[in-house]
């Protein structure tokens, strides 16, 4: 009887390097772009404390610099393994060989990656465990990466308008999360600006979210200094 963890094993090195750190998928790194001279530059003004990083985690980080931290977010793709069950995990001991197992993977896509390209690859990479019968799969949601050019004028003139509020605004590149832009870039061809207003520790989409007083006025300020310059602007 084939252990069923040891299989998903075997799939898994098809799937992903462990040693290099990359997905082995024909064509995945496709449409992957490096970041520009401006983007670096605006990397080297984000803040970076590892301690705080390492602790916000709950584990240590490989060490890396602010740069390649950023990078890896932004610009990198990633694999997962969100979720494994298999065997027998309960209190004692059972000599069981698992015969089934449920996983869930998912991947990050990031600069002009191909959705469907990408999974073309993977459904060729499992035609023959399904077609022996070893293997069942499904595609649950699919989100392609989104990107967009922003004027430096606007950005600007956007740091102007919360500084007259005596706020600041750094500028990431990439909004590093899995967000539906796709929605404005692709469909309606319109470029996206994203402006966070929560404050740093407001547990978003888990337990206790919150949002302070404070971010919450200093919100509206935000959003009505930033439409006014635009709407100025013309």
């Amino acid at each position: 009887m084939s252990n069923a963890f040891i299989e998903f094993q075997k799939i898994l090195n098809q799937i992903y390097d462990f040693d290099t750190d990359k997905v082995l998928l024909p064509h995945f790194y496709d449409g992957v772009k490096e970041p520009t001279t401006q983007q670096m530059d605006w990397i080297d003004k984000l803040p970076f404390n590892v301690e705080k990083i390492n602790k916000s985690n709950g584990f240590k980080m490989k060490a890396m610099t602010k740069q390649d931290y950023y990078a890896n977010l932004m610009f990198r793709p990633t694999f997962n393994v969100s979720g494994i069950m298999s065997g027998y995990t309960g209190q004692g001991v059972k000599t069981i060989v698992p015969n089934q197992l449920t996983a869930k993977v998912d991947f990050r896509l990031v600069g002009e990656q191909n959705v469907t390209e990408i999974e073309k690859g993977i459904k060729q990479l499992f035609k023959p465990y399904v077609d022996s019968g070893l293997l069942t799969f499904t595609f649950y949601h699919q989100i392609p990466p989104s990107t967009s050019e922003i004027n430096l004028d606007t950005i600007h003139l956007l740091q102007k308008s919360v500084k007259n509020i005596g706020e600041d605004l750094v500028v990431e590149p990439i909004m590093p999360g899995a967000v539906p832009n796709y929605v404005w870039t692709e469909l309606i061809h319109k470029p996206v600006i994203t402006l966070p207003l929560a404050n740093f520790d407001q547990n978003n989409h888990s337990f206790n979210e919150n949002i302070s007083v404070k971010a919450y006025e200093s919100g509206i300020n935000i959003v009505s200094a930033t439409t006014q310059a635009l709407s100025e602007r013309g």
